[in-house]
């Protein structure tokens, strides 16, 4: 599919694309019973879950005054997001473009261990970038300028109409 759209490469960026842990039991029932019952209601994990996506808190203020920015999801979306996961992870072996992961030792929310399961199943050549101080939000934390660098320079060295 992306051959179609003229693709050289795929940038990813703390991808959501763990089968394993989407597909874990009990986490899987309990967002398919809560989209079930409470589709609507907004899980924000308050008090139970504390989750920091980024070194930059001033980006994080502003994505909370962000009219766009979905937040806290819905159970159903939760459950779309557990769909979406699934389907990334499945779909791994027939993406044959070259491909960049990049992964912040901060991430609290992707599992890297997991991530970098799936991101071996593609057929591609693969490259891994791994920020000692990145969180999930990598174009948005403190340490953004290497990301940028990073995915500039892999991108720019891509052969095809784009780059030249």
């Amino acid at each position: 599919a992306a051959r179609g759209l003229g693709a050289v490469g795929l940038v990813l960026a703390a991808p959501a694309m763990w089968g394993g842990v989407a597909r874990a039991f009990w986490p899987r029932s309990a967002a398919w019973l809560a989209a079930a019952v409470v589709p609507e209601r907004r899980l924000s994990g308050r008090g139970v879950v504390r989750i920091q996506a980024s070194d930059n808190i001033e980006a994080l203020r502003a994505l909370g005054r962000d009219p766009l920015y979905l937040a806290p999801p819905s159970a159903r979306e939760l459950l779309g997001l557990v769909r979406v996961v699934d389907q990334a992870a499945e779909a791994a072996p027939r993406v044959d473009l070259p491909a960049l992961m990049l992964l912040g030792a901060r991430d609290q929310i992707v599992p890297e261990a997991a991530v970098t399961r799936v991101f071996a199943r593609l057929k591609g050549a693969r490259e891994t970038k791994r920020y000692a101080e990145g969180w999930h939000l990598l174009f948005r934390d403190l340490g953004a300028g290497a990301v940028i660098e990073d995915v500039a320079a892999w991108t720019l060295a891509r052969p095809g109409p784009a780059c030249k």
